[in-house]
């Protein structure tokens, strides 16, 4: 059976009519696909489906119809990997030619084209906006880490050229892409009114003032406080959590998608992107300690967790969600040793007994 399928014909044919169920059977499917062992969604599904497709794009070069109702297919299969009692590991789904020899760039590209296309198309289609415009963006699962780094880059690069491109006044119609205005995690804070986020930079100003110290508090600084190109970021090292409280809280939402540039007071320099990485680093380390009294780290697994005990506000919480955030967003990797459990929640994903 597996031996047929990989010849190709009976393969297509199978994807092709999985393609054409409405979106209840499709939902039925992925239910019964769950209940199966893993061991035979792997040999019977993935295993097959995933070198029909890397042969086929060796082959043609090319994405077409068959190609596309494949990864329909393969995603059909994640879906239900997801739902598993006992599911395969992530990487079973990788496909290590789309990861490594599909231009993402422009596949990105058309994933953000594709978006003004979705609400032209009927509800009834469980995949419209696939059909319509493909892109392997939209089927992440079929990326390896290294690509899904190369990504976040590339939509990062994308999103701060265009918002330094409108603080200057210049930015052109990116024709059928829709430009984010909030980030998620920090709604409380970003979106909050100009009297609350006031409040709590005075509040950060005030914790940074009562502390000892001999350099000016940074809107004392002499540092330019906004660029129409750049977020600034003024911190001071020995006030370094204090400080970038209050500055993230006093920018703007769009200010928050430009390029990130950080200066510390009282020292020279031009942020390349070397004092961004360096303020990441040591404010994740200071934000992690243990007796920072946020976080406790689980020595028999080497996680990090809440602390169920802790005095800081759900605001508090939140920025540091930010500040994560900003740190994907300019292309700091950062080693945060969370548990598998808190992206799957994240990613609104349903958990297990694994987890």
């Amino acid at each position: 059976m597996e031996h047929a399928l990989l010849g190709g014909s009976l393969l297509v044919a199978l994807c092709k009519v999985l393609n054409l169920l409405d979106r209840a059977t499709t939902q039925q499917l992925v239910v019964w696909w769950s209940k199966c062992p893993s061991h035979i969604l792997l040999r019977r599904i993935v295993q097959p489906l995933n070198a029909w497709l890397t042969k086929q794009l060796q082959q043609k070069q090319t994405i077409d119809i068959h190609v596309i109702h494949a990864v329909i297919t393969l995603d059909l299969a994640h879906r239900a990997n997801l739902l598993a009692q006992s599911p395969l590991v992530e990487t079973c789904f990788v496909n290590d030619f789309v990861s490594n020899h599909i231009g993402l760039e422009n596949d990105y590209i058309r994933w953000r084209q594709a978006v003004g296309v979705l609400s032209q198309l009927p509800d009834s289609d469980p995949y419209p906006i696939h059909r319509a415009t493909f892109s392997f963006c939209s089927f992440s699962f079929l990326l390896d880490e290294a690509a899904k780094a190369r990504l976040l880059h590339v939509e990062a690069q994308v999103m701060q050229q265009q918002e330094q491109m409108m603080s200057m006044g210049v930015l052109a119609a990116f024709q059928g892409a829709a430009i984010p205005t909030s980030m998620t995690c920090t709604d409380q804070v970003v979106d909050a009114p100009p009297s609350k986020r006031a409040a709590l930079a005075r509040n950060a100003q005030a914790a940074s003032a009562s502390a000892d110290g001999h350099l000016p508090a940074p809107e004392d600084s002499g540092l330019i406080a906004t660029h129409p190109a750049y977020c600034i970021l003024r911190l001071r090292r020995t006030h370094l959590l204090q400080d970038a409280l209050s500055e993230i809280c006093r920018q703007k939402k769009r200010d928050l998608f430009k390029p990130l540039k950080v200066a510390f007071v009282g020292e020279e320099g031009v942020d390349e992107g070397g004092l961004t990485k360096e303020f990441f680093s040591l404010i994740t380390e200071l934000m992690f300690d243990p007796a920072y009294g946020m976080f406790q780290l689980q020595e028999e697994t080497g996680v990090l967790w809440f602390n169920p005990g802790s005095l800081e506000s759900a605001t508090d919480f939140m920025i540091i969600g930010l500040l994560l955030s900003l740190a994907v967003y300019n292309r700091v990797l950062l080693d945060v040793p969370f548990p598998r459990v808190l992206w799957k929640k994240l990613l609104d994903q349903p958990l297990n007994q694994g987890d």
